[in-house]
């Protein structure tokens, strides 16, 4: 369901032509027009509308030689579990980062004290 369409897909078995291919292509530049994706850094929308793309060149590629499409399939995989594994990396050490950041403050906060009870005794 797409706004307040709703679509239904059927997947072809035919093999892809180059216009398939100059279509898919003008197909995901307007996708990432329309769902205003990022051209840089970390962009969730963008990603999902390439990931969507490599599905399809996968299931292009499948049709003409299923041995490639399968190993394409591996690499895919095997990117998106890396890719996976960097993302929780980026989170617990930004997790880490901000706990370290409010011990920095509270460190200061403590020191801050310590040093107006000593200027009282002087």
């Amino acid at each position: 369901m797409e706004g307040n369409q709703l679509w239904v897909q059927q997947v072809s078995s035919a093999p892809c032509t180059r216009t398939d291919v100059i279509q898919l292509e003008e197909l995901l530049d307007k996708k990432l027009v329309q769902k205003q994706a990022k051209e840089t850094g970390i962009c969730h929308i963008r990603r999902e509308i390439y990931s969507q793309c490599f599905d399809e060149l996968l299931r292009q590629v499948t049709i003409n030689c299923t041995e490639r499409g399968l190993l394409l399939l591996r690499v895919r995989d095997e990117i998106q579990m890396t890719i996976d594994a960097y993302q929780t990396l980026y989170e617990s050490s930004m997790a880490f980062g901000m706990r370290k950041a409010l011990q920095a403050v509270q460190g200061k906060t403590d020191m801050e004290k310590t040093v107006r009870a000593f200027s009282h005794l002087l």
